[in-house]
C-alpha cells in the first residue's frame, strides 16, 4: 500500500540570500505536497540546514525543533548595526586596537557566554509582542521592551581570528539568537561586532552532509533520493516502541494507551509507537506523559 502524498522529512541546504518561505514553495512544487512545516527557519542572510516536515511529518516538527543547533558564524569587530547583521546600516563605529583586542582576550571573554545565559531578543526578529512581529516595528523605527530569556550555549569555539573578523562554532539550545550573541560579545569586548556570515551546520541529528541544495535545477528525482521517512526520522528524535498490529489498530481508533497498555504508557516520558503493516514499519502515534498526543493518518493502517 502506497500513500498518495509525500510524507517525510527533507534536510535542505538553504543558500544565502533566499528566504525560508521561498525554499518551502520550491519543495511544494517538487513534492506535490501542500502541507509543509519547518523545524526552525533561517534568515535570508543565513545559509545551511533547514529541516522541512512534509504532510503527516508536520506532527514531528515540535520535537525536532526542540533539539540543539550548531552554527558557524563570522563576526566583524569595530561596528554595530541595528539588526546585528549585514542587512542594515552601521549605527556605531569604533577603531579596533590590535594591541587591546587580541585573540587571547577574545578567547577569555567567550567563557562568559558558555552555559546558561540570558539574552534579550533583537528587535529585528519574528518574535511577536501584542500580535505584532518585532521586525515590523523595527522597520518603522519603533523599539519596545523585550523580556530576557535563558538559553544554553553548550559549546563555543573560536575557529579563526583575523582582525577585524573572527569565526565561531556555536552549539546552542532552541531559541538562541546568534545575532544577539555576536552583538553581546562585541559590547563586552568594547568595540562592537555584527554578523557577516551565518551557516547552520546541524539541527538536532540532521546535518548538512545529508542535505539537498534546492534551486531551479533540482529535480523530483533529487528530492525523492533525499526524502527521509517518518519512521527513520522519529528514531533520531525519540525512543521508539514497536507494538503488535492489533494493539496498533486500537490506538489508531482512539483508545487511550494508558488504558489498553498501562505498562507501555509508563515506559518513557515521551516516545513514538510503531507497528508493522504489510511487511514494513509504520509510525502510529506519539505519547507524552502516558497520553496519546498525536495519532498519524488512518491511511497507514488500512489494508
Amino acid at each position: 500500500m502506497k500513500l498518495l502524498s509525500k510524507n517525510g522529512l527533507l534536510v535542505v541546504n538553504k543558500p544565502k540570500g533566499v528566504s525560508s518561505f521561498r525554499i518551502v514553495e520550491m519543495v511544494r512544487r517538487l513534492s506535490g505536497q501542500r502541507k509543509i512545516g519547518h523545524a526552525g527557519t533561517l534568515d535570508p542572510l543565513a545559509s545551511g540546514v533547514l529541516v522541512l516536515c512534509l504532510g503527516e511529518a508536520t506532527k514531528l516538527s515540535d520535537y525536532i525543533m526542540s533539539e540543539e543547533k550548531v552554527y558557524k558564524v563570522e563576526g566583524k569587530l569595530g561596528e554595530r548595526t541595528s539588526s546585528f547583521d549585514a542587512e542594515s546600516e552601521v549605527i556605531e563605529k569604533v577603531e579596533v586596537d590590535p594591541k587591546v583586542v587580541t585573540k587571547e582576550n577574545l578567547q577569555s571573554l567567550l567563557d562568559n557566554f558558555r552555559g546558561w545565559i540570558e539574552q534579550t531578543p533583537p528587535m529585528y526578529s519574528a518574535l511577536k509582542i501584542d500580535g505584532a512581529p518585532l521586525y515590523k516595528l523595527a522597520r518603522r523605527g519603533i523599539s519596545v521592551d523585550r523580556a530576557k530569556r535563558k538559553v544554553l550555549i553548550s559549546e563555543l569555539e573560536l575557529l579563526d581570528f583575523n582582525i577585524p573578523f573572527y569565526t565561531l562554532q556555536v552549539t546552542c539550545s532552541k531559541g538562541t539568537y546568534i545575532r544577539t550573541l555576536i552583538d553581546d560579545i562585541g559590547v563586552n569586548i568594547g568595540v562592537y561586532s555584527y554578523v557577516t556570515m551565518l551557516e547552520r551546520t546541524r539541527s538536532g541529528s540532521f546535518n548538512i552532509d545529508e542535505s539537498l541544495l534546492v534551486d531551479d535545477k533540482t529535480t523530483k528525482e533529487d528530492f525523492d533520493k533525499k526524502l527521509i521517512s517518518m519512521e527513520s526520522a522519529v528514531s533520531r528524535v525519540l525512543p521508539v516502541e514497536e507494538v503488535a498490529y492489533e494493539l496498533a489498530k486500537k490506538i489508531s481508533n482512539g483508545y487511550l494507551l494508558a488504558e489498553i497498555s498501562p505498562e507501555l504508557a509508563s515506559r518513557h516520558e515521551c516516545f513514538a509507537v510503531t507497528s508493522f503493516v504489510d511487511g514494513s514499519q509504520r509510525l502510529l502515534a506519539l505519547v507524552e506523559n502516558k497520553k496519546t498526543v498525536r495519532i498519524f493518518s488512518q491511511e497507514f493502517w488500512s489494508k
